[in-house]
């Protein structure tokens, strides 16, 4: 029982992780900031103010990593 409820309490912070990736980086904003900065993450973290870690997943997801 505890297994499941850590499965099913992972799942929620997944969808919410997600959630929050689109909210705050939206695909529009990190795609134009993306070309705007020809593909250098660094300064598109630096232009959108976020870790780098954090817009490694979104350019992930984005499939532009």
């Amino acid at each position: 029982m505890d297994e499941r409820r850590a499965g099913l309490r992972r799942k929620r912070e997944i969808r919410a992780n997600k959630f929050a990736a689109h909210l705050l980086m939206p695909e529009g904003l990190v795609r134009e900031v993306w070309r705007e900065q020809h593909g250098n993450a660094e300064r598109v973290s630096d232009a959108l103010m976020m870790s780098n870690e954090a817009l490694e997943y979104r350019l992930k997801d984005l499939r532009l990593a």
